[in-house]
């Protein structure tokens, strides 16, 4: 039984990838570059996971900033998160998004 209960455990502490980040933390480091924060940002907001509310406007412009950002570790699944997020908005919902996740991606990266 205690074996089960210890597996169970350890199963539920590895789905919240992120149980030690808060929104606020995330967020910071996100803006820092950071690419697995701006992952994790953009999956609470689709998510409402961390405390955050649902958010398919707000996930849509950080996966914008993923796409964007040049990171070495970009691939093919951010791709299929941006498509996922965005595609939820309206298509005038989802260019304001691109655009705001243009716009912060050269905040971030001074570019």
């Amino acid at each position: 039984m205690q074996k089960i209960f210890i597996v169970a455990l350890v199963a539920f502490a590895s789905l919240n990838v992120f149980a030690n980040d808060d929104a606020a933390d995330l967020e910071r480091k996100a803006m820092r570059r950071d690419y697995q924060a701006q992952r994790n940002l953009a999956y609470s907001y689709q998510t409402a996971s961390t405390g955050l509310p649902k958010d398919f406007m707000k996930a849509c412009i950080w996966r914008t900033v993923i796409l964007l950002s040049g990171d070495k570790q970009v691939d093919s699944s951010d791709t299929s998160n941006h498509a996922y997020a965005c595609g939820k908005l309206t298509v005038a919902e989802r260019a304001a998004a691109v655009m705001q996740g243009e716009n912060l991606t050269k905040k971030i990266y001074k570019k």
